[in-house]
C-alpha cells in the first residue's frame, strides 16, 4: 500500500445566513499509481462529505483500502483510475474550525447550518478544481445533505 499525498485548499465561504465569510478546510487527496495508467482510462474524482461532529480526515482509511481495492481489482483498472478524492471541512469542525475561531468568538457564533457549508462547497466547486472531471460523490450522515444543497 502507498502512502495517500495531501494538499490543502482553504475556501472562503459566501456570507449566508447572516453569518460573515468563513474559511473551509478541503483535503485533496493523490496516491502514486501501483502500475501504469492505461491513457484511455477513464479518471475518476472522488469528494467526501463528512458527518456531523467529524473532520475531513475520516475519510483518510477509507480512502487507502478504497485506492487498493480500485488498483487491485483488474477489471476495474482496466477502465477506471481514481486520480484524486477532495474533502471538505464543515467550517466549525477540525482544522477549519480553528482558522474560524476568531470569527466564531467576535460574532457569538454558536452553530453554523448545513446551508453554510454547502454555500462554501459550491464556492469550492466554482474554483474550477474539479472542471470538466468525472465526480464522484460520497457523504456520510449529514454530510450526504450537502451534496443536494449545494448545487
Amino acid at each position: 500500500m502507498s502512502i495517500l499525498q495531501t494538499e490543502k485548499v482553504v475556501v472562503n465561504t459566501p456570507p449566508v445566513d447572516g453569518l460573515p465569510s468563513l474559511k473551509m478546510v478541503v483535503n485533496r487527496y493523490t496516491r502514486t499509481p501501483l502500475a501504469k495508467i492505461d491513457p484511455s482510462c477513464n479518471n475518476i474524482s472522488i469528494i467526501l462529505f463528512h458527518g456531523l461532529g467529524q473532520t475531513k480526515e475520516q475519510w483518510e482509511p477509507v480512502l487507502a483500502n478504497l485506492w487498493d481495492e480500485a488498483e487491485g481489482n483488474a477489471d476495474f483498472a482496466r477502465c477506471y483510475h481514481i486520480s484524486e478524492a477532495w474533502t471538505p471541512e464543515w467550517p466549525s469542525h477540525g482544522e477549519s474550525a480553528t482558522l474560524n475561531k476568531p470569527v466564531l468568538l467576535e460574532n457569538n457564533i454558536q452553530g453554523i447550518s448545513v446551508t453554510v457549508w454547502a454555500s462554501g462547497i459550491s464556492a469550492f466547486f466554482m474554483q474550477g478544481y474539479l472542471k470538466n472531471k468525472q465526480v464522484i460523490a460520497v457523504g456520510f450522515s449529514i454530510g450526504t445533505l450537502a451534496i443536494p444543497l449545494q448545487s
